[in-house]
């Protein structure tokens, strides 16, 4: 294999790192810790409540993960607040089925 070869196959492999760390790193912004406090529940509790790990839980919290639709929906009743509130970048919005 001559350098150039070798010399593409690495930059490329470096991009490709690059760009899964930027993947990665994107943060779904929300306020589910303020309306935890707020309404003064455990974030552990509220993780039972909505039959989750309490790990998987974290992770909505921190942002680098979000709630599926039902998941939101029951999480919003618990906190007794609407998606918008939770997520007001609008990263969660609700979709209609058309029939």
């Amino acid at each position: 294999m001559n350098f150039e070869r070798l010399f593409a196959k690495v930059l490329n492999y470096i991009l490709y790192l690059i760009k899964y760390k930027e993947q990665k790193l994107e943060r779904y912004e929300n306020t589910i810790k303020i309306h935890i406090r707020n309404a003064g529940l455990l974030q552990n509790w509220v993780a039972a409540q909505l039959e989750v790990h309490e790990t998987e839980f974290s992770r909505w919290v921190s942002g680098s993960r979000k709630p599926n639709s039902k998941q939101l929906t029951k999480l919003c009743r618990i906190l007794s607040t609407s998606r918008q509130t939770l997520y007001p970048n609008g990263t969660y919005q609700k979709r209609f089925k058309i029939q």
